[in-house]
C-alpha cells in the first residue's frame, strides 16, 4: 500500500464531508472532484479505501492513542503544578 500524502489527505477529507451535502448534484460532483484529487496525484480509489481501512497508516499503538484524552490529561498537570500540586478539595480546606 502506498502512502496518501498529508497535503493530499487534508484536501480528501474536505471532500469526503462534503459528501453529507443533501443536493445529489454536489454529492456526485464531490466524488468526481475525490478521484480527479487521487489520480492527479497517482492514487487509486482502492488506495484510498485501503487507508481508511488501516486507519491511515497508523500503528496499533497509534490507533490506541487518544488525543483529546491526552490533551485534558497535559491541560491537569499543567494546573496542578502551577496550584503548588495541591487537589481541589485541598486549594478550598475540604479533606474527601
Amino acid at each position: 500500500m502506498s502512502a496518501i500524502p498529508v497535503m493530499i489527505s487534508g484536501k480528501v477529507a474536505n471532500l469526503i464531508r462534503l459528501l453529507s451535502s443533501n443536493h445529489a448534484g454536489q454529492i456526485v460532483a464531490t466524488v468526481h472532484a475525490i478521484i480527479r484529487t487521487l489520480e492527479s496525484n497517482g492514487i487509486s480509489i482502492h488506495t484510498l479505501a485501503e487507508h481508511v481501512e488501516n486507519g491511515g497508516g497508523l500503528t496499533e499503538a497509534d490507533k490506541q492513542k487518544n488525543p483529546q484524552r491526552d490533551r485534558e490529561r497535559a491541560c491537569r498537570r499543567v494546573r496542578r503544578r502551577r496550584q503548588g500540586g495541591r487537589s481541589q478539595a485541598a486549594r478550598h480546606g475540604r479533606v474527601l
